[in-house]
């Protein structure tokens, strides 16, 4: 099985997805996340967001759809989040996700997210996630930006302990001509450790051809110093595919909801 993973504008310069009603959406708005589960009939939405800003919304948008929540928060993490040295801190800098298996879950999960940003500079890292863990947490490593892509392919000196949960590896391939590699990598650490694999595909919007004003927010949202970004040289790491689409999923697992 192959698991959407979807991500809403909300988290600002993440997706083209909005939360509106299908209803209020016109044509010439972002697409809405709530029309796709509306059309495709989807009794669970798996939503990776950046905070906590959209969580009312979509929790009461797809109770009334019937539709099952998933909530998880993309969090920024290091080997030590006391670290001074903004560029040491950065050497091990890399991405994890927890997800909230419950209610209790999301209470635990909400009060990590403001601890982490108010107390930490907006950095989690394995001592506190340690602390902080509980039962009701599904800690994910995901595919892109995790601590093994980074290892693998930006030479940082990311150092995971996870001996305190098992989390779930997620894989993907959306045509990057990395994917191959990351994959084999990220299997063989799942297989070393016994932890459980996921097939995903994320989804940041809802064609191919909506790629480019994908790449165009990309680029207003992430300008770096001294560069000129363009959409035939946009500078941006891991966007050079137009796979990222719910068409794309649709297709890959035979649906003609799309």
């Amino acid at each position: 099985m192959i698991y959407p993973i979807f991500s809403s504008s909300f988290s600002i310069g993440r997706s083209l997805f909005s939360f509106e009603a299908p209803e209020k959406t016109k044509p010439e708005s972002a697409p809405s996340i709530l029309s796709i589960v509306k059309d495709s009939s989807l009794k669970s939405l798996i939503l990776m967001e950046e905070n906590f800003i959209c969580f009312k919304k979509a929790s009461e948008a797809l109770s009334k759809l019937d539709c099952q929540l998933i909530y998880g928060i993309r969090f920024n993490i290091c080997n030590n989040r006391l670290e001074l040295d903004p560029k040491i801190k950065e050497e091990s800098a890399h991405k994890i996700s927890i997800f909230a298996k419950n209610d209790a879950g999301c209470k635990a999960l909400m009060k990590l997210y403001s601890h982490v940003q108010t107390k930490c500079g907006g950095f989690l890292d394995y001592q506190l996630l340690k602390e902080r863990y509980v039962e009701d947490f599904l800690v994910v490593i995901q595919f892109y930006d995790s601590f093994i892509h980074r290892n693998s392919f930006f030479g940082k000196k990311c150092l995971p302990h996870l001996s305190f949960c098992r989390p779930i590896v997620w894989v993907a391939d959306h045509g990057l001509p990395f994917d191959s590699i990351l994959k084999k990598k990220a299997l063989d650490f799942a297989t070393q450790n016994a932890y459980d694999v996921e097939e995903t595909h994320h989804v940041y919007y809802e064609k191919p051809e909506d790629s480019e004003a994908f790449i165009t927010l990309k680029i207003l949202t992430n300008r770096k110093g001294g560069k000129t970004q363009t959409l035939d040289r946009p500078e941006l790491d891991g966007h050079g595919s137009d796979s990222f689409s719910w068409e794309d999923y649709c297709s890959k697992v035979g649906n003609s909801s799309a």
